[in-house]
């Protein structure tokens, strides 16, 4: 059996007071170290209107993401970003993708065959 790719899932909310400008810009900073962990494959973020945040990750497999979990708060990059989070509001799933669509277009109606 192939490795399913792996969903890193984290629900959080900023600390009070960050711009959310500058978590993004943060966020964004991170991405030349999360390439060369490898098996990283893409990012997301979002966020509700109540001010909760998902930063969703997929990598190739588990063991990577779990991996680059566990060595992303030593990578410089990661300061700060880290620093605009509270730590308490932290949850954080790896989930084994079972079903992805494609890359459908915002708000395309899709087509039934």
């Amino acid at each position: 059996m192939t490795a399913q790719p792996t969903v890193e899932a984290v629900l959080l909310r900023l600390k009070e007071g960050t711009d959310e400008a500058a978590f993004v810009a943060a966020a964004a900073a991170m991405r030349p170290a999360l390439e060369a962990a490898g098996g990283y494959l893409g990012r997301q973020l979002a966020r509700t209107e109540d001010g909760r945040w998902l930063d969703l990750l997929l990598w190739s497999t588990l063991e990577q993401a779990e991996r680059a979990a566990e060595a992303m708060p030593s990578w410089p990059s990661s300061g700060p970003f880290l620093d605009l989070i509270d730590g308490d509001s932290v949850t954080l799933l790896h989930l084994r993708r079972v079903y992805a669509d494609g890359h459908a277009e915002p708000n395309a109606t899709p087509s039934v065959p």
